[in-house]
């Protein structure tokens, strides 16, 4: 993905965690990218890992959503982590931001869910997006000295769910 100067959209996007699932991106903000747990209950070594992205932006008329999986950069494996972080911290709230939650990284579940992205967002939007929810594999092709990328693959989360079932960062 390389994307040119002419290609940078002019607003950033807010990032914003709900606990609450929606119907399409539709729902959310103009400019906001949403993440908010799966609707499934998959549990894969007592990690809940799987969200939903809801990504709009009305200047390039994209309305879209693809699934990822989440975890976060915290003190303890002992703590709650992926989707029920997001349960926790945004429980009694419509949205939680960015700046409630600790750091934390996604990837998504196949090289197809990156072609799609693409496809949906072009190549300067996919990388934006892909960038603001810390993706692994957007890290380590254009932020290759990111403290999150040399920090997540030390998670529990990480090695015994995301790269149980993530082709994509190998």
């Amino acid at each position: 993905m390389t994307a040119s100067p002419s290609d940078a959209p002019t607003e950033e996007f807010k990032l914003l965690f709900s606990s609450q699932t929606l119907s399409d991106a539709q729902s959310i903000e103009n400019n906001t990218i949403l993440i908010v747990p799966s609707g499934d209950r998959f549990d894969d070594f007592r990690f809940k890992t799987r969200v939903t992205v809801f990504v709009r932006r009305d200047a390039d008329h994209l309305r879209t959503e693809f699934s990822a999986m989440i975890g976060f950069l915290q003190s303890s494996d002992d703590e709650a982590n992926g989707a029920d972080l997001i349960k926790k911290v945004a429980s009694d709230k419509e949205f939680g931001s960015e700046d409630e939650f600790p750091k934390f990284f996604t990837l998504l579940p196949d090289l197809d869910a990156y072609r799609s992205l693409v496809s949906d967002a072009q190549v300067a939007g996919a990388r934006e997006i892909l960038m603001k929810i810390c993706d692994l594999v957007a890290l380590g092709e254009f932020s290759t000295q990111s403290q999150t990328l040399r920090d997540a693959p030390n998670t529990a989360v990480f090695q015994f769910s995301l790269t149980r079932t993530a082709e994509a960062f190998f």
